[in-house]
């Protein structure tokens, strides 16, 4: 997940347990040191060629897939949290979310194709709690729980 625009606000991160065909929040958590107004996005993404797009007298914006990049790309960051994972033995879904404070709900939504209806964004479908236990996510690209 790369930022397109910066954030100004310190907004709570939180991860959480999803059923994984309800996607009910079966537990979750925040992470205490994710700072999002230090995950700023690159600089000079490329531009996009306008082409005519059917009957329609305007044109639209296509970026060649090769060419989006950033000139300068974004600093990469990693979030690291211990949790204490209060859930029923099972598989779930993995997910993240930024909170709102105003009313402590997912509110903002990610650059990533992995949105869920209600805010929040799955890494994973398959982080399996075997038996209640100390879990953590260790930021790991491949978005899955260590015990």
């Amino acid at each position: 997940m790369l930022p397109r625009a910066p954030f100004y606000c310190d907004w709570p991160v939180e991860v959480s347990l999803l059923h994984r065909k309800t996607h009910a929040v079966v537990w979750r958590s925040t992470f205490q040191d994710a700072d999002l107004r230090e995950w700023l996005p690159g600089d000079g993404w490329a531009e996009p060629t306008w082409k005519p797009y059917g009957k329609w007298s305007g044109k639209a914006a296509e970026w060649d897939r090769g060419k989006g990049a950033w000139k300068t790309p974004p600093k990469a960051h990693t979030v690291r949290g211990d949790f204490k994972v209060d859930a029923p033995a099972g598989t779930y879904i993995l997910a993240l979310a930024v909170l709102d404070p105003a009313g402590n709900l997912p509110s903002l939504r990610f650059a990533t194709a992995n949105y869920l209806k209600g805010g929040r964004h799955s890494y994973s479908d398959s982080s399996r709690i075997p038996r209640p236990q100390t879990a953590y996510w260790d930021g790991h690209p491949n978005y899955d729980l260590c015990y």
